[in-house]
């Protein structure tokens, strides 16, 4: 896959999801605003566009292969989501910044207060159902699943990373969280990279989320953006990096990881 077709991909996939939304809204007005509708429509966008991927690039592959659905070292079921939990404040801070570069319009404002919405147990369930479980899905299979192992089959490790990190972070369309995203990517990516499997970076992606709004387990209000010291940062920051160097460092000593990422070598397929 060439790098304009993974460009060419990831629009796709953005405005099939805005049109989608777009759909729903013309059908049933106040759709964009529901939670469930929106959800339901990202990852059915996404799945399409993973069975549209694999059917033209890796049709003669297992489905498993292909999404990278492999086990790997059992610390990086713990350590992943550790490192995913403890980004969170240092990339809230971020979109903190970035929100005051580029302020919000006061429409896509009330949109998302309807989306994130929790006024009942059942919306805190739907909530959480969503931004931990459901959306990180479909992004990971598409993302680190499908769009890096193509990339990787004709790249090294590091170009196939930066490029599946860069057209993640541009699939959100969304100035004030670019960096953020950016930054998630390449967390997940390497997970992805290391393990050679998504299970990992699909935890990091959940438990990243999970982070503000695990308040609503009390009744409390989702954390804002600036609800974290520059202590706090510093110190889940230098968390992360380190849970990151755990991963790492048991995949690399795990037989499964080592021949999971042999599945992604250009010159070394599991059969």
């Amino acid at each position: 896959m060439s790098f304009l077709a993974a460009a060419g991909w990831t629009v796709l996939l953005s405005l099939g999801v805005e049109t989608a939304i777009s759909v729903t809204e013309s059908v049933r007005p106040g759709a964009v605003g529901d939670l469930v509708n929106v959800t339901a429509c990202h990852l059915l966008v996404h799945l399409a566009a993973v069975l549209m991927l694999v059917r033209i690039y890796a049709a003669e592959r297992p489905l498993r292969e292909t999404l990278a659905v492999r086990r790997t070292a059992p610390a990086t079921y713990v350590l992943a989501p550790l490192a995913g939990a403890a980004l969170y404040p240092a990339l809230a801070r971020l979109d903190d910044l970035a929100a005051a570069r580029f302020p919000q319009d006061p429409r896509d404002a009330e949109v998302i207060e309807q989306l994130t919405r929790a006024d009942t147990v059942a919306q805190r369930v739907v909530l959480v159902a969503a931004l931990v479980v459901v959306m990180p899905l479909g992004e990971e299979l598409f993302f680190r699943g499908v769009l890096y192992g193509r990339l990787r089959q004709e790249r090294p490790v590091l170009t196939a990373l930066l490029a599946t990190s860069g057209f993640f972070a541009l699939s959100r369309l969304e100035p004030r969280t670019l960096g953020s995203t950016a930054a998630l990517g390449l967390l997940t990516t390497g997970l992805r990279a290391q393990t050679g499997s998504t299970i990992p970076a699909l935890l990091a992606h959940g438990a990243f989320f999970l982070v503000p709004l695990a308040p609503l387990a009390w009744g409390r209000p989702v954390l804002e953006d600036d609800a974290f010291s520059p202590t706090v940062v510093a110190v889940t920051l230098a968390a992360a990096g380190l849970c990151l160097a755990g991963t790492m460092l048991a995949a690399r000593s795990h037989p499964a990881a080592r021949l999971a990422r042999g599945a992604d070598d250009p010159v070394t397929e599991i059969v």
